[in-house]
C-alpha cells in the first residue's frame, strides 16, 4: 500500500457533483490513460517481484505477507505451471 501511495499519491477526494469543470475532456482522458499505464507498469513490477522472490526461495506465505493480499490468491494468480517452474519452486 505504502509503494502505491509513493506512486500514486493521495487518493482524490470526491470531485463534486458533475466532476471537476476545471479540467478539459482531453485532460480528463488523459488522466485515465496515465492511471491505466500506472497499473500496468506496477502489475508487471508486482510480477518480478514474486518471480524473484521465489528464486530465492521466499515462501508464498512471506510474499504474501509482504504483498498484503491472501497467500492462496498470490498462488492463484502466480503460482500455476502456466509462468514456468520457477513459479512453483
Amino acid at each position: 500500500m505504502y509503494e502505491a501511495l509513493r506512486l500514486f499519491g493521495t487518493p482524490p477526494k470526491q470531485p463534486p457533483p458533475g466532476g471537476d469543470s476545471s479540467l478539459s475532456d482531453d485532460e480528463r482522458l488523459g488522466q485515465i490513460s496515465e492511471c491505466a499505464k500506472a497499473v500496468a507498469h506496477a502489475k508487471a513490477r508486482l510480477a518480478r517481484a514474486v518471480v524473484n522472490a521465489r528464486r530465492a526461495g521466499y515462501s508464498w506465505r512471506r510474499i504474501a505477507l509482504a504483498a498484503g493480499v491472501p497467500h492462496q490468491s498470490l498462488h492463484r494468480r502466480f503460482g500455476a505451471d502456466r509462468h514456468g517452474s520457477v513459479w512453483t519452486r
